[in-house]
């Protein structure tokens, strides 16, 4: 193991953020096979919704709004509302209902509120995943009930790192150890983009969006980059077929990596290799 990760240690605070949380009801509801009501209603829980597919619109005391696939929306408790999918595209939707003192200050967490009761995903395949993975049978109701809170607080960290005010997770730092795993990890032909938010715990979104802010490239340039500076590399010192040199830098693709050095060149792979070789 790197002796980098050898000891590790998260330490937040000496007392919980968080009152007691549970979760008394976890479900999904397709409404092309159920009917909805239109009736003006105040529930006594926090509930917290996500559009699966469809969509529909929210009503909450004198304000309406629309809520589209792959919505959040979270409602709280005594106050008169509504919710109705649309007529054309009805909209499924999973829901959990919160029980405990600590509903409100998740909701709030996560970025709620009466006036913003609304934010989306920005990966609603992963969250459609991650919940319906939950009706999963042969499993006991003791695990069921851990794994429904623990995809909970996996939906509150989705949406926190989302948030506008969690820069603090993505400094300058960050950026740079983005870097650094792409330099480690860009030779590898299964090594995407998309594994860098399991390795820097934030969304793919976030990730794109704070590395192009801080470089003025996109992670996956900076990765194809990397990649066709190691073939650069590796074209002065040996005459690599071009299929095996692809595999070498990390392309799976022999005519991607191709077109993408020309571009970056201005050279094809021979002309590159002829240029080096009459320079030396």
């Amino acid at each position: 193991m790197n002796k980098n990760y050898q000891h590790r240690h998260l330490k937040f605070s000496d007392t919980p953020s968080f009152s007691p949380l549970g979760v008394s009801n976890f479900g999904y509801h397709d409404f092309n096979f159920i009917k909805s009501s239109n009736v003006l209603h105040v529930q006594v829980g926090y509930t917290l919704h996500f559009v699966q597919k469809g969509g529909g619109t929210l009503q909450i005391k004198d304000k309406t709004f629309e809520v589209l696939e792959g919505d959040f929306f979270f409602l709280p408790p005594n106050v008169e509302m509504r919710y109705l999918p649309n007529d054309n595209a009805p909209w499924a939707y999973y829901w959990f209902y919160l029980i405990g003192d600590g509903a409100k200050e998740l909701g709030l967490s996560m970025g709620f509120s009466l006036d913003n009761p609304i934010h989306h995903s920005t990966n609603p395949k992963y969250v459609d995943e991650l919940l319906n993975s939950l009706f999963i049978s042969g499993i006991s109701h003791e695990e069921r009930y851990f794994r429904t809170l623990s995809a909970l607080y996996s939906v509150a960290s989705h949406l926190a790192v989302n948030r506008k005010n969690a820069d603090y997770v993505c400094n300058s730092d960050t950026v740079e150890r983005i870097k650094s795993i792409i330099k480690l990890n860009h030779k590898d032909p299964e090594f995407k983009v998309d594994c860098l938010s399991d390795m820097v715990f934030i969304s793919q979104s976030y990730i794109c969006k704070i590395f192009k802010n801080k470089t003025g490239m996109s992670p996956v340039k900076y990765l194809v980059e990397h990649r066709l500076k190691s073939a650069a590399g590796l074209l002065k010192e040996n005459d690599y077929a071009v299929k095996k040199l692809s595999l070498l830098v990390g392309f799976k693709d022999e005519l991607h990596f191709m077109k993408a050095f020309k571009k970056q060149y201005g050279l094809t792979i021979k002309e590159f290799r002829q240029k080096y070789k009459q320079n030396s």
